[in-house]
Parts: structure tokens; sequence; C-alpha cells
């Protein structure tokens, strides 16, 4: 990912902040790059999580074989929202406005990637994806 030229596009969006119109084409970048990140964020996490699984799976097994019988696991499974991203994207593209009128909470959403379930999004992932956890920490 480009994170020189998604810093770029935010930068040209800051002066719209308050405006709370956007251009189209800038909002479908932004939009299109944040989806990629959410993506690969949650492949990561779905990698460390199968991973985690695999593990405690293997551990109560040999646990098991010893007479040690414990079938309690408590792993948070990562959530993918890319959908709520696919849904802005093919809404822009529907639209024939070449700007578009946006709230607070969709210039935060849209524009910031600040959505009200990023805080869930990161949290169930940050245990399986360090990108995750970089993320988190730096809201």
């Amino acid at each position: 990912m480009d994170f020189v030229t998604r810093e770029k596009l935010r930068n040209e969006v800051k002066t719209l902040a308050y405006q709370r119109v956007l251009s189209k084409k800038r909002a479908r970048k932004l939009r299109r790059m944040a989806s990629r990140e959410h993506i690969l964020i949650y492949a990561e996490a779905m990698i460390g999580f199968k991973a985690e699984c695999v593990r405690l799976l293997e551990e109560r097994l040999s646990k098991a074989r010893l007479g040690k019988v414990d079938l309690t696991f408590r792993l948070l499974e990562p959530t993918s929202y890319v959908e709520q991203y696919d849904t802005i994207i093919e809404m822009l593209e529907w639209t024939t406005e070449t700007t578009i009128e946006v709230s607070m909470g969709e210039f935060n959403a849209w524009v910031r990637d600040r959505w009200d379930w990023q805080s869930s999004f990161l949290t169930s992932s940050s245990d399986y994806s360090a990108t995750a956890m970089i993320k988190s920490a730096s809201l």
C-alpha cells in the first residue's frame, strides 16, 4: 500500500473538513485505499487467528492424551467490515454528481476512516495482527 499517496490525499481533503462537500473522485480514492488496508488487516488477523486455534487445539490434544480434558476456548474472531466500504464505493460510483455533500459523521468515516465500528474491529484483530495493533495505538 502506498502510504505516501494516502497521506497526500488526506492532506488534500483536510481543507474540506468543515465544508462537508467532497469531490467524488477524491472520496472514491480514499475509500478504495482504506478498503484495501482493512482487507489486509483482516487477512493478517485471520492468519494469526487460525494459527492460534491450531496451537490451542494441539495443546489441548496433548493434555487430553494425558487425561486432562479441557475444551474451553476463549478466542475473539476478527470481524470484517469490508461490506461497509464496498457500499460506500458503490454509492459513489452510482452518483451522477461530481461533488457530494456529507454529514460530519460521513466525513469522519469516509475521509478520516474513523467508523463507529473501528474500535471493535481493531480490538478483535489486534491479538493476531501487528498492523491492527499499530493502527489501534495511533487512534
